[in-house]
């Protein structure tokens, strides 16, 4: 009586509009002592009121129905298994179609509570990509910088500085920070689009052109390795290169002045008139430091009310990415460098990029230092400026160039001298301790 009684219940709560389920309910009573009872009806009042909860604080119609669904969901899963134990322990010999009969309800009924959760799967995943489309639209995005909602700084706009305004300088240099944390902030995602997340100081050298959506080409140089001398000396060198006067070139055509900000900001401003179209150079550079690694980051501003430009100068678009961190298998003894440049080169000819394609694969393969543990000498420099090769003339490639070509040599020949100090350190000590 008992086990009839809850198959009616299931049947009762499963299929309420069910013909059969609603004559079942209706008629299906037994005698007892001469009453006239519903098999099971005491026992699901008692059930229903022991079980019986107050709702939820806070509770939504829409959450509600989510948990009668979860609800039905599994009572379809106990009917199931109900149903096949009847079909397995059943004493009483059944014929064949009445056993496949039994068989392909169990089968129904695992294929609807199947059914029931891909459905709930799929509604949860539609409601998750809602959700994620939703914060998506809501993510700040590129603008045009005339556009008068977007911050000068995201433009890449120091705001002008005026004796007359006492709080004009502090703005200036908020942005100045405000432009370098946002480059640092990408420094992940920069570093996976390279190739160089996780390599661990396995040499990887890589030149390319890159199109992007806007028509403009950047190019783009990559350089990962290790450099036997531990990370705070060789970030040492590395701020020493930028935070210093370039090398005055034989017939001058090169102005630069430097302002510090603070101990870890400066602002290095260069005007080359050495080529047929001047360039100006104004970059952001900022150190970031911590007990394993320096990163320094650069970003060249492109509108500098204090030094304006007209339209027939070329402005620097660049954004470099600079880091040294200690190498995991040695952390005082060597350190993995990584160097990411990106030069907007602006609208360029196809048949150009693709002239240059091949040299830079072949550049590429010649940034290999000679001996283990330094940095190769005047890599670009060496490439661009030599005359074993054909001079660069796609766009203005050569003109852009020019800052990040002389700084590169000082860098280079900086970290490689700490690297030479650290061996003759190294091995002095080893005699010592012979």
């Amino acid at each position: 009586m008992d086990h009839l009684g809850t198959k009616l219940r299931l049947d009762v709560i499963l299929n309420p509009d069910d013909d059969v389920s609603h004559a079942a309910r209706t008629s299906a009573v037994v005698m007892e002592g001469g009453a006239a009872t519903l098999p099971g009806t005491a026992d699901l009042k008692e059930s229903t009121q022991r079980r019986r909860r107050p709702p939820p604080s806070g509770t939504t119609s829409t959450r509600q129905k989510v948990e009668i669904e979860v609800l039905k969901a599994e009572l379809k899963t106990l009917h199931a298994q109900i149903q096949e134990m009847e079909v397995v322990s059943s004493s009483r010999k059944m014929t064949y179609w009445e056993h496949m009969a039994k068989i392909q309800g169990l089968e129904r009924l695992k294929a609807v509570a199947t059914n029931g959760q891909l459905t709930e799967a799929v509604r949860e995943h539609t409601a998750w990509t809602d959700e994620i489309n939703l914060l998506l639209k809501k993510k700040r995005r590129l603008m045009h910088p005339t556009d008068a909602s977007m911050r000068s700084w995201e433009a890449y706009v120091l705001p002008p500085f005026s004796t007359d305004d006492a709080g004009s300088l502090s703005r200036r240099r908020r942005a100045m920070h405000a432009i370098a944390d946002r480059e640092y902030d990408r420094l992940q995602s920069v570093y996976l689009q390279a190739g160089v997340l996780g390599r661990n100081g396995a040499p990887f050298f890589q030149s390319a052109l890159k199109p992007q959506p806007s028509g403009a080409v950047v190019f783009e140089f990559v350089e990962h390795t290790t450099v036997a001398a531990p990370f705070d000396r060789v970030g040492a060198a590395m701020w020493r290169a930028v935070s210093t006067n370039l090398p005055v070139p034989e017939g001058g055509g090169l102005v630069q002045t430097i302002d510090t900000i603070d101990d870890d900001v400066v602002y290095n401003c260069v005007t080359n008139t050495r080529q047929a179209i001047p360039l100006h150079s104004n970059i952001v550079l900022k150190r970031y430091r911590n007990a394993t690694s320096v990163i320094q980051v650069a970003r060249g501003i492109l509108v500098d009310p204090m030094c304006p430009t007209d339209a027939s100068v070329l402005v620097e678009d660049v954004t470099v990415w600079n880091g040294v961190t200690a190498d995991e298998t040695a952390p005082d003894a060597a350190c993995v460098f990584t160097l990411v440049i990106r030069l907007n080169l602006g609208h360029v000819i196809i048949d150009e990029t693709e002239d240059l394609t091949s040299q830079l694969a072949t550049m590429s393969l010649a940034q290999v230092p000679k001996t283990q543990g330094t940095l190769g000498t005047d890599a670009l420099r060496g490439y661009f400026e030599t005359q074993q090769h054909a001079p660069v003339t796609m766009g203005n490639l050569h003109i852009y160039l020019g800052r990040v070509l002389r700084m590169e040599g000082p860098m280079r020949r900086g970290i490689n001298d700490v690297v030479e100090a650290f061996q003759r350190e190294q091995q002095q000590q080893r005699r010592l301790e012979h």
